[in-house]
């Protein structure tokens, strides 16, 4: 069994220290986009919906970008699996806009909760959330941590590891062995980014079957058999859960 090491909790300390002054300009960033203050506060972890019934699938989806890429496969779930709840969460306004009217049915979208112990335990108490999918996603401690004590499978899609991030978790294997512990898939866009990810101790590590997340015909087979393995993985969290 792994043990969060004293680098772990350094730097849970350091984004707990930070965590106010972050937390203030990224609440008046949303405001100053015409963001209204609950709906901003969402990123300090307070939901501002009910959670439905049903296999939760959360998809963090940082940008404008990311949410386009990932909206095709958001879609795929929602039509092969009406049982899944699902929740999209993005960081700016800007995502947040190119989203109205774009979200299939039992889907909700929230700001992404910031990287932090108080806004995660408060996101993750309140959505129960019983797979978290990152896309194109660094490897953020706090979050990764949060999952994997909760139980909750973590999978990462599109993934890219540059160099230079991942020479520096490659200098502290037992901290990326711990942060990395809650996840279960890792499709990775490059092949750098695999042997990274193998390297830190994710053997299940693999190129992406498609190119890109993206709506084009070429790519939907690949893509349904994806959402067809995320929805796998939630329910099979969901099951055990009520155990």
């Amino acid at each position: 069994m792994r043990r969060p090491t004293a680098l772990f909790y350094l730097y849970r300390a350091a984004t707990s220290l930070a965590l106010p002054f972050i937390a203030r300009a990224s609440v008046n960033r949303l405001r100053r986009a015409g963001v209204s203050v609950d709906s901003a506060h969402e990123r300090l972890g307070h939901a501002t919906a009910d959670r439905r019934a049903g296999p939760l699938i959360w998809v963090q989806a940082a940008d404008v970008d990311q949410m386009n890429s990932v909206l095709p496969l958001i879609n795929d779930i929602a039509r092969a699996h009406p049982e899944a709840a699902l929740l999209l969460t993005t960081n700016t306004a800007a995502a947040a806009q190119a989203l109205a009217d774009r979200l299939p049915a039992r889907t909700h979208h929230q700001f992404s909760p910031l990287e932090g112990f108080g806004p995660l335990r408060r996101f993750l108490h309140h959505w129960r959330p019983d797979l978290c999918v990152l896309v194109n996603s660094d490897l953020w401690p706090v979050l990764l941590d949060g999952c994997a004590d909760a139980g909750i499978p973590v999978a990462l899609l599109d993934t890219h590891l540059p160099d230079a991030s991942a020479q520096g978790w490659k200098r502290f294997p037992a901290t990326a062995g711990y942060v990395v512990r809650g996840i279960r898939m890792a499709l990775c866009r490059d092949v750098a980014s695999r042997n990274h990810l193998r390297d830190l101790g994710l053997e299940m590590a693999q190129m992406s079957a498609q190119k890109d997340l993206s709506d084009q015909p070429t790519q939907e087979m690949a893509r349904r058999g994806l959402a067809a393995r995320l929805f796998d993985l939630a329910s099979d969290r969901a099951a055990d859960a009520m155990r």
